[in-house]
């Protein structure tokens, strides 16, 4: 079976390294020093929960629309879980993609040569998931950098971008502290906010 191009493996495959690493690297870059329980709780959920969950909880809590906008209630109200369920899908997709090939599979375990077509869609699917993921994470920092005033520092006019490509799990962990306060309130994994349910609105 005829494996995806070098280049798209090893891009993939860097981009997803390089983020793990940021995100077990990670120091503490807030104002206050949050708790170390946070930090290793933290650090453990980005290696489960994907970063389009976390950027869902975060915008959850600034009350914008799936797509990074400013809206109404109404138009807010679902943002945590529309992320939720793209993620869900892609994940599903990609499962049903990865055993997809084993089906075609001939008595002699011999995979058809159509099953390279499944393959191809794997890394279709992933490298559109990266690239929205990457999307929604500049948009949301571009907007909390917008709302509370905190001007780009590096890569000036493009360090948004810059941080959601390279830095996916530092610019999220960051946004996360910036977000909410939680030497006071507990952090939550099951929650649309990532917050307990007596944590405030932002502000």
């Amino acid at each position: 079976m005829r494996a995806a191009a070098p280049w798209v493996r090893y891009c993939i495959w860097f981009v997803f390294e390089f983020n793990t690493h940021c995100a077990v690297g990670e120091r503490d870059i807030s104002p206050s020093h949050r708790s170390d329980n946070f930090n290793l709780t933290r650090r453990f959920l980005l290696f489960v929960v994907p970063s389009s969950v976390l950027a869902g909880q975060i915008m959850h809590r600034l009350r914008l629309t799936w797509l990074g906008e400013e809206g109404s209630i109404a138009e807010t109200v679902s943002t945590f879980r529309t992320l939720l369920s793209i993620t869900v899908v892609y994940y599903v997709l990609n499962q049903i993609l990865i055993f997809s090939p084993f089906a075609l599979m001939d008595e002699n375990g011999n995979v058809s040569s159509d099953a390279v077509l499944f393959v191809e869609w794997r890394y279709i699917l992933r490298i559109i998931f990266i690239v929205f993921t990457w999307i929604t994470v500049a948009r949301l920092r571009s907007r909390i950098r917008s709302k509370y005033s905190i001007p780009e520092k590096n890569c000036r006019g493009c360090e948004d971008c810059c941080c959601s490509i390279w830095c996916t799990c530092c610019a999220l962990s960051q946004m996360a502290r910036h977000t909410a306060d939680y030497e006071t309130y507990a952090a939550l994994c099951c929650s649309e906010t990532g917050l307990s349910p007596n944590a405030p609105s932002i502000v």
